[in-house]
């Protein structure tokens, strides 16, 4: 349970101390999970994280990798970002202001994810795309 109070005192009473005991926690909760995985890699060969954009996702990934590779589990991570097709005015849908809203799902390439998640859980081989924030484009064509 987190109590707000006490995180604003920590923040200006300890800010260095409050930091390194959070990424202490976190990276415990990192190797907790690693652990877990571990353990049942041979029922669920697949982790999946979710949450929203910002939530850090994609560090928590990396951090999970590492701590299953010490303890000699070679892993792969899969960014969903990857996943997003380019943007177009033809694909893209528009906030009601007539934005692009590039949070939607429907900004994904779900079917390509979706044969590349049943292709990896029979044992295949996928090449993963990489997508491009600058030029809000996919470098590399599906497969």
């Amino acid at each position: 349970m987190f109590d707000l109070n006490e995180i604003n005192l920590r923040t200006v009473s300890d800010p260095k101390g409050f930091c390194e005991e959070c990424d202490a926690e976190y990276m415990k909760q990192v190797k907790t999970a690693a652990s877990k995985i571990a353990d049942n890699s041979l029922k669920s060969p697949i982790v999946l994280l979710s949450g929203p954009s910002g939530s850090g996702k994609t560090t928590t990934s990396m951090k999970v990798s590492e701590a299953l590779e010490k303890l000699g589990i070679k892993t792969h991570y899969i960014a969903m970002d990857d996943y997003y097709n380019t943007v177009t005015p033809e694909n893209t849908p528009k906030t009601p202001e007539g934005e692009y809203d590039l949070e939607s799902p429907l900004c994904l390439d779900l079917p390509l994810m979706n044969r590349h998640f049943t292709k990896l859980a029979g044992g295949e081989e996928i090449s993963v795309p990489k997508y491009n924030f600058a030029t809000r484009t996919r470098d590399s064509e599906p497969s």
